[in-house]
């Protein structure tokens, strides 16, 4: 991959190009200097924190660090979606940042969040294998603390649930959430949302 100097200001990008909906690039602002004819297209993530004790976070906003053109041809040739490589600022200087990913209590806590939520194609989406967890219809909510003690059937019945709401479209309000983590060769991973992965596939 070829760092641009729109790029350069970001610490981590993500492992992978994701199949964005070109609609909600196409809302994106430009970052001062976007190359509009790039080969390829660029978000820059306006990120915050994850705020503590329920307290709001604010963010920066995302911006399109490059492929104006390539996005505006996508809309007026119907094309759904485009890839797209995402870039983001973590924790400086890096070695701040190897903590992170080694203790869980650091995970939990230190991370930031991403301002927008991006409709992705989820064939493609799919075939990057992100989900840490594989789950079934036989053992959905078997890991999960708010469904301890509960049947198997009465899971699957909570399951069924999730799948006929997404029968009427996915709520952006949750999201499938993504970590990404290219620092020291970690690939991305699904942090949240691999039952409603699954019941995306059904559905």
């Amino acid at each position: 991959m070829v760092r641009s100097p729109q790029t350069c200001a970001y610490t981590g990008w993500s492992s992978f190009e994701y199949p964005v909906g070109a609609a909600s690039l196409a809302a994106l602002d430009d970052a001062p200097g976007t190359p509009r004819n790039a080969a390829g297209i660029a978000v820059g993530l306006g990120l915050n924190r994850a705020a503590p004790n329920g307290v709001a976070p604010t963010f920066d906003s995302d911006v399109l660090l490059s492929g104006r053109d390539l996005v505006n041809r996508a809309l007026d040739e119907g094309t759904p979606f485009v890839p797209v490589r995402f870039f983001f600022r973590g924790y400086s200087p890096a070695l701040l940042r190897w903590p992170m990913h080694l203790f869980a209590p650091c995970k939990r806590r230190f991370y930031f969040v991403g301002a927008n939520v991006y409709e992705l194609d989820l064939a493609v989406f799919l075939r990057l294998n992100l989900a840490r967890h594989s789950y079934t219809r036989e053992t959905v909510y078997s890991h999960c603390s708010r469904f301890r003690g509960m049947s198997a059937e009465a899971r699957r019945a909570e399951y069924d649930k999730l799948v006929a709401s997404m029968r009427n479209g996915f709520n952006p309000h949750f999201p499938l959430r993504v970590m990404l983590r290219r620092d020291f060769g970690l690939r991305d991973m699904l942090r949240d949302g691999h039952h409603r992965l699954l019941a995306a596939q059904e559905a």
